[in-house]
């Protein structure tokens, strides 16, 4: 699953604003005039972050990565290998119609445990989520590379 987010920079009346393509809910301004390029790319990743913790707290659909597909996209934001496991293995709990209670339940784990799994604020070991995959009959399996830090969009 790739979750690589395109977004851009639109002035607003007297504003400029982040604008997300696959995450119309982030409305946000910025003032890129006194943010550094890697500073506003992180703070974009933090909110795509928090608007996919809000679609898996409400068990809300995931958008796929849209980096490519969008023509009016400056920059691309990519997640984290952690917060992509963690995508995946709601993904795949949502497929089951597992509550939460259900999760803990099924993947033989405290509630506490099985709603850290679904944060993706909290640094899970990589064990840990082996281990929720492997109760799921899954596995996970990893490619990871190197891409530049600073990723814009394709025109």
């Amino acid at each position: 699953m790739n979750l690589a987010f395109g977004f851009s920079i639109r002035r607003v009346g007297d504003k400029d604003m982040f604008k997300f393509p696959s995450f119309p809910e982030i409305v946000v301004a910025v003032d890129k005039d006194e943010m550094s390029e890697a500073d506003i790319i992180a703070r974009a990743e933090r909110l795509v972050k928090h608007a996919l913790q809000v679609r898996l707290d409400y068990n809300r659909d995931i958008p796929s990565g849209d980096c490519s597909k969008a023509k009016d996209i400056e920059y691309c934001v990519r997640m984290s290998p952690l917060v992509t496991t963690k995508v995946l293995l709601y993904l795949e709990c949502r497929k089951n119609g597992w509550s939460k209670a259900q999760i803990a339940r099924h993947l033989d784990v405290t509630p506490t445990t099985a709603a850290r799994i679904l944060d993706l604020f909290h640094e899970s070991r990589t064990e840990v989520l082996a281990y929720a995959a492997s109760r799921m009959g899954k596995a996970l399996d990893a490619t990871i590379s190197l891409v530049p830090a600073v990723e814009h969009a394709e025109k």
